[in-house]
């Protein structure tokens, strides 16, 4: 197949591939411009960098590699769906609610001991013994990336912690939301007919995705709720603004604690795991605050998704 999806001469449309041809098509592609822009954005770190294992370096390759991959995957099939409006079909026209605002929040911060439950649960698991050294492999490599995080939050002064918003926050908002909201989720219910389907799959492949299987449950639970915070408002900020609030609260906390500003470790924030009344209350509450939400405002008249 030839990489010059959206070159003149190229005048295939995606839609001839099929529905399921052009969701492949859609994950070939991401997963092409990840194998070319990784080792690419290695070398223009060390380029710039004397450390690439530096705080600093790392903050600058991921945030780097994050934005060539969706610009170049959202613009690129952009270009090629849509010819000379590579963004059409994302719904970014819409602005935030008031309302969606203060849900989003209120959720974000609501849902936090539940979420946190979920996750102690997901890290409890298991493989059969068969599986016993796939299960240490991932457990040394879930290890590794927490002392990655560990290091990319370091540092106590303001300029710092503007930096972690930027590169650790709004970033991956930014990218990973245009790409699994904006692009996938929207050709998955294309193409599975059916928009709860289509988030749950989308939620699935952007857990998966991460390569976090430790994480893996609490993940797919906010990648189903980014994908309906989509479909519900009508617009993509929505799922930015929220998937940023929910990156923000843990650099936030963390620049706090190592501040001495707040006593409780940041890794431990909303985490009632020895307290049942509070996680249930939360998951009750949560669930009560989006159903109220659901019920109170209808759907948009036309739903975020074209026919492309």
């Amino acid at each position: 197949m030839s990489l010059f999806f959206f070159s003149p001469q190229n005048q295939t449309n995606i839609s001839r591939l099929g529905k399921w041809g052009g969701l492949a098509y859609i994950l070939l592609f991401g997963g092409v411009c990840l194998l070319v822009f990784s080792p690419l954005t290695k070398i223009l770190t060390k380029f710039l960098f004397e450390n690439p294992q530096s705080a600093d370096s790392l903050k600058f390759s991921n945030a780097i590699l994050q934005i060539f991959i969706t610009a170049t995957t959202v613009l690129g099939v952009g270009f090629f769906i849509c010819k000379n409006r590579p963004l059409h079909y994302l719904p970014l026209k819409k602005s935030i609610y008031p309302r969606d605002f203060f849900m989003i929040l209120i959720f974000a911060f609501l849902s936090l001991p539940f979420v946190n439950f979920v996750a102690d649960w997901n890290q409890s698991l298991h493989l059969p013994t068969l599986f016993s050294n796939l299960e240490t492999w991932i457990r040394e490599t879930e290890s590794q990336l927490a002392a990655t995080t560990e290091l990319l939050l370091q540092g106590k002064t303001f300029n710092i912690l503007i930096i972690n918003l930027l590169a650790i926050a709004l970033i991956p908002a930014l990218c990973e939301e245009f790409f699994f909201r904006g692009l996938l989720q929207q050709w998955a219910v294309f193409a599975l007919g059916n928009k709860i389907v289509g988030v749950l799959f989308t939620a699935f492949i952007f857990s998966a995705i991460h390569l976090q299987f430790l994480g893996f449950f609490p993940r797919f639970l906010l990648g189903i709720y980014l994908g309906y915070l989509t479909i519900k408002s009508g617009t993509l900020w929505s799922a930015v603004l929220a998937h940023f609030i929910n990156n923000a609260i843990i650099v936030v906390a963390a620049f706090l604690y190592h501040n001495h500003i707040i006593c409780i470790d940041y890794h431990t924030v909303g985490n009632f795991s020895n307290n049942i009344t509070i996680i249930i209350a939360s998951a009750f509450l949560s669930f009560l605050l989006l159903f109220w939400y659901h019920k109170r405002y209808k759907f948009p008249p036309k739903f975020p998704h074209r026919d492309f």
